[in-house]
């Protein structure tokens, strides 16, 4: 349809100041009216069109707006959506939305406050994991070494450690003995 988007922004008269902003279609070819009110009905937000008249009114009336007032020359025919206050000045305020980026002396923005459910998908490209305990249903890998800082590596049934390229180790499978994998021998070399 040949529809191109613009973007205006300002800030209103202060105490206290805050901005508005409107984001509409122009150029192009024109909606029906009909096509229009559907469309601005569907979106999810503050969604309208412009009107006969060239004023942005919100779908089912909840909202007008002036083009002009935001330095926009839009006309008949195209969606408008109102950019709100409390959506163009989230970063500047806090909200209950986690803030993909730092925001300055506000720490809590970017801070969970529940847990997240990954659905199944990856969690990739992270630096550190810094956790106080994990359970993992399936095998972990570590390019590096295993450290443990004041505790034990221990292991569950007739588990225990095993070196995978020479395929020898130590397990336990009762209370007694400490058993070589693949019946390997002991060597005790002086230091």
């Amino acid at each position: 349809m040949g529809q191109q988007y613009v973007t205006g922004v300002v800030k209103t008269a202060p105490k206290p100041a805050s901005i508005t902003g409107a984001h509409l279609q122009r150029t192009g070819n024109a909606l029906s009216e009909k096509g229009m009110r559907r469309i601005a009905a569907q979106i999810n937000g503050m969604g309208g069109y412009v009107d006969e008249k060239n004023i942005a009114i919100g779908a089912y009336g909840g909202w007008t707006s002036q083009p002009r007032d935001f330095g926009l020359d839009c006309r008949y025919g195209h969606i408008a959506i109102a950019l709100s206050s409390e959506i163009l000045g989230s970063v500047l305020q806090e909200s209950d939305r986690l803030y993909r980026f730092q925001v300055k002396h506000k720490p809590e923005l970017n801070r969970m406050n529940t847990a997240i459910d990954m659905g199944g998908n990856n969690l990739n490209n992270t630096n550190a994991v810094n956790a106080k305990e994990g359970v993992f249903s399936k095998t972990v890998t570590a390019n590096g070494d295993i450290k443990s800082q004041g505790g034990w590596l221990v292991t569950q049934d007739n588990k225990g450690w095993m070196n995978s390229k020479h395929r020898g180790g130590f397990y336990m499978s009762d209370d007694e003995w400490i058993r070589a994998v693949n019946n390997k021998v002991f060597i005790l070399e002086d230091s």
